[in-house]
């Protein structure tokens, strides 16, 4: 041990024998400092003087944390600061015309929203009922795409449609039937796919929203749900893509889907649901 270290180690005794000692006194002697201002100057500079000491031998900058984490995940705030630039975090209202410049992919969630003009109908939407990561991308049992009724499989859509845009929400078909890991890893060949045929494209991954109460089980929780979408946020991440916490948005204060968004079958979006899709897509924009 070299002579500064042991420098260090004495100084550092000393400093908390000292605190040590000075809190003993107050409060376990019987000859107490009587608590008065005079007092309360000494245990003021006391503290003071030792927060010099320490702040001399082990210097310590508050870190700053510009990301807060969401009610759906349970990193540490100090691990959460790494999604910055990957995580869409609200700002303000990008408008209509933001919308105008995305593909949406995905099943049945937004296959819905691609039937109403009051939601993405004008917009260009390839999706179908019933699809996963597993099996989205070759799927041509019928039309995905919604301005067309042409058998052609998604991932044609998308290479002639080459969106300057696209954002995929794909999981919730698949959440239930398979470990998170092996989902993800199926997640992860879609990808592959989707980046070799659109180099081009920004790309938005967009979390999984829960399910209703009444749809949990034992082996199937929204924890499932909220871990899953936490390895969607850190493979956006791996991959340089930007992630939509949606989730966070629709959940009551159980973690479950709340009744305000939900339809009937605690799975699907109500109109409130899909409203605030769009809305959301607005305020957290791609910065």
């Amino acid at each position: 041990m070299t002579l500064l270290k042991k420098l260090l180690l004495i100084i550092t005794g000393l400093t908390i024998s000292f605190a040590v000692h000075t809190s003993n006194y107050f409060h376990y002697t019987d000859n107490r400092i009587k608590n008065n201002s005079k007092s309360e100057e000494f245990i003021s500079d006391a503290i003071e003087a030792n927060d010099k000491v320490l702040t001399a031998l082990f210097p310590y900058t508050e870190p700053v944390y510009n990301l807060s984490v969401p009610s759906n995940m349970t990193y540490s705030t100090a691990e959460f600061q790494k999604f910055q630039g990957t995580y869409l975090e609200e700002s303000h209202d990008a408008g209509e015309a933001y919308l105008d410049s995305i593909v949406y992919a995905g099943d049945s969630l937004t296959y819905g929203l691609g039937l109403s003009d009051s939601y993405l109908g004008t917009r260009d939407v390839v999706a179908y009922g019933g699809l996963g990561v597993y099996d989205y991308l070759d799927y041509t049992e019928n039309p995905s795409y919604n301005q067309s009724e042409e058998l052609k499989s998604p991932l044609e859509w998308l290479k002639k449609l080459n969106p300057q845009t696209l954002y995929i929400m794909l999981g919730t078909n698949g959440v239930a039937v398979y470990s998170n890991e092996y989902h993800i890893n199926l997640y992860n060949k879609m990808l592959d796919r989707v980046v070799a045929a659109l180099p081009n494209t920004t790309i938005v991954l967009v979390a999984i929203t829960p399910w209703a109460e009444s749809r949990v089980t034992e082996k199937f929780t929204n924890q499932k749900v909220d871990n899953f979408n936490m390895m969607v946020l850190e493979m956006a991440h791996e991959r340089g893509m930007y992630f939509l916490n949606f989730s966070e948005a629709v959940r009551d204060e159980n973690g479950n889907f709340s009744p305000a968004y939900m339809s009937s079958d605690g799975i699907h979006w109500a109109s409130t649901c899909k409203k605030l899709f769009c809305q959301f897509v607005r305020t957290h924009p791609i910065p």
